[in-house]
């Protein structure tokens, strides 16, 4: 299982966002950075990813991600952004064009906790192993791929998606790999 590292400004949150990384099937370490030995800490044991929460101080979470990239030794952990007012994310987007953003309501979408749920929601649109031919992915966040690895095999359906982010799918492991995106599209059989 991965850890990820939560990065949030509301104490009285915390152990929510954590139950929805949880949920997810993650381990989450919550503890707050505190002091300069956290990025030497961060470097020698370094997590699958750090999730940043921009609905409180977003400025902060934006320095703090700044100073992870600044780093040579965590510039390579994936960044997740999660929530935060628009006109307060887009300018995030463009000095951290490489990290994902997503919501908290849409983190845990594609995750096996909701596997029943979309197995429910297949079962009464008649899919069966056998007869759902494709699925088409249209990026590679987590909220969209955390099933793809299992709806293929337990349907044999084929996964259609830009190869830089095939990995997700066959592996069913939002961090395994953070390559840049090339515009190929890949085809898994």
């Amino acid at each position: 299982m991965h850890c990820v590292k939560l990065i949030h400004w509301k104490s009285e949150e915390i152990d929510e966002r954590t139950t929805i990384l949880e949920a997810a099937g993650y381990d989450v370490d919550s503890n707050l950075p505190g002091g300069s030995q956290f990025f030497r800490q961060l470097g020698e044991n370094p997590p699958s990813a750090i999730v940043i929460d921009l609905s409180r101080l977003p400025s902060q979470g934006r320095d703090f991600a700044l100073q992870i990239r600044k780093r040579k030794t965590s510039r390579h952990i994936p960044l997740v952004f999660v929530g935060g007012a628009p006109q307060k994310v887009d300018p995030i987007k463009q000095l951290i064009p490489d990290a994902s953003y997503t919501s908290w309501e849409e983190i845990d979408t594609g995750g096996s906790n909701k596997r029943h749920d979309l197995e429910n929601e297949l079962d009464r649109a008649g899919c069966q192993p056998g007869n759902l031919n494709l699925i088409v992915l249209t990026h590679g966040d987590f909220d969209h791929t955390g099933n793809a690895a299992y709806l293929r095999k337990k349907f044999g359906t084929k996964i259609a998606m830009h190869s830089a982010d095939s990995g997700m799918a066959e592996q069913g492991d939002m961090f395994w790999n953070r390559n840049k995106p090339n515009f190929l599209i890949k085809l898994m059989t």
